[in-house]
This record gives C-alpha cells, structure tokens and sequence, in this order.
C-alpha cells in the first residue's frame, strides 16, 4: 500500500477543501447515499486518511467513529485536528479487532490497494455487530481497466482497432493486475486492477450478504461547477459502490 505519510499536508488539504471533483461529485455523495440514516451509530472507517470524513460521520450524528490507515502522517493529522473521533495507524489487513463493537464499516477508496480480500473482511465482520453493514467504494474496472495517460491531453481508452497492420488493443479490463501511478506531483502508488466478475467472486467468498450494488453518476450540482465532468462521467462510469451485511 502506498505511504501518504511525506504528502499529507497535501491530501488533507485537498481533501478538506474538497478539491477533487469525483470525490466531491461522485465518490463521496454515493457512499453517504448508501450508508443512509448514521444517528446514534458506531461506525469504523477504513483507510481514514486524514480524518475528514470521520468527521463528518460524527457531524451527521454518528455516536462514535473510529478511522484506522496504514500513512502515520495522516494519523497524526487526523489526531490532532478531530478529537471527537479516535484513530490508529494500522495495516487494515492486520488491523486489530474489536468483537461486535461496530454498526457499520465504511472503507472509500482503500480495498483495491490490497491484492486480496479475504483477510480484511473476516476482520471488518468480526467487528460488526449482527446486522451490521459494510460499505465500500472502489475504483470502477471500465475506466481503470483502461489505458489511461496523464498531461494537458488526457485521455483513457479501452477497446480495439483493427486494421491491415493488425490490432491495436487499449487497456485490459478482464485480467487483474497491478496499476502503477504518480499523484500529487511526486506520490508513487500502487494499486490493483479487477473486473466486475472478480470484485463479486471476492465478495461471494466472504460471510458477507450483497445488499446493493451501484455505478454513480455526478450529482447535480457538478453541471454547474464543471460541465465537462459531468458529461463524461454522466457515460463513463468512475466509481463502484458495494453494500454488504453480516
């Protein structure tokens, strides 16, 4: 997993100005739609970052939220910044459990760092009280199953052109493989790539039930603040929402 801790000044700032538009526009109003009424919940967040949206949690009336991530820097942050939730600085594979002490689990953006599953969830269940939920966002396998390339001309292609001198293939959206990226200017991450079919293997191997399963669109308000955004990701699918039981 990456280590944020060298860059999370930089996170935390973009995160608490809300500077990404798929975080803002996508990512985080579905999670928060599929998480639903939190009041007078526990709740524990994986891969927590800085501690914004533990905040937040408790701000929607959560009782008690607890956010553990593997970047020390972003725990000291998230530590000092937001004293009415509690934080560790744990590998989410290994994190240590608290039996039956939760109502949810919430991990945005975090799983698809880990190559395999099975060990975080037998973790986040035996947290989880009897009927507790477990919502998790991940990058969606079309776009980044796709050849992406960063710069002033973006651009990020999945599908085939044939033609006499062959074909040319872009992206490779069915086999799992390991993505390497640079964010923030300067951040090395690593992170893995899996379709659809494979995402939902994991799951069906777990002791969670699937309640939900959905491909947001950018709310409203991102037609306003950027148009282009919203037209593309209005078509092309960012993110995948799961929504499991114990």
């Amino acid at each position: 997993m990456a280590d944020y801790s060298g860059y999370a000044e930089e996170w935390h700032s973009n995160r608490k100005n809300k500077r990404s538009h798929s975080k803002e526009y996508i990512e985080k109003p579905a999670v928060y739609e599929a998480i639903g009424d939190i009041r007078d919940q526990d709740i524990l967040v994986l891969g927590c970052g800085s501690g914004v949206e533990c905040n937040e949690l408790i701000e929607k009336g959560a009782r008690q939220v607890h956010g553990i991530d593997s970047a020390k820097g972003l725990i000291d942050i998230a530590q000092k910044e937001y004293t009415r939730c509690t934080f560790s600085c744990e590998d989410i594979r290994t994190c240590t459990v608290q039996k039956d002490s939760f109502d949810m689990c919430i991990a945005s953006l975090v799983m698809h760092y880990i190559p395999e599953w099975q060990e975080t969830f037998s973790r986040v269940w035996q947290s989880l009280r009897p009927g507790g939920i477990f919502v998790m966002s991940l990058n969606h396998p079309v776009k980044f199953g796709a050849d992406i390339v960063r710069g002033a001309e973006y651009s990020a292609l999945l599908g085939y052109e044939k033609g006499k001198a062959g074909v040319r293939i872009y992206g490779d959206y069915l086999n799992k493989r390991k993505i390497h990226d640079v964010w923030l200017g300067g951040l090395e991450v690593e992170f893995y790539h899996q379709s659809i079919s494979e995402i939902l293997k994991e799951v069906l191997q777990s002791e969670f039930t699937l309640v939900s399963m959905s491909e947001p669109k950018p709310i409203v308000r991102a037609q306003r603040e950027d148009p282009e955004f919203y037209e593309i990701h209005s078509k092309i699918p960012q993110f995948l929402i799961l929504k499991l039981k114990k």
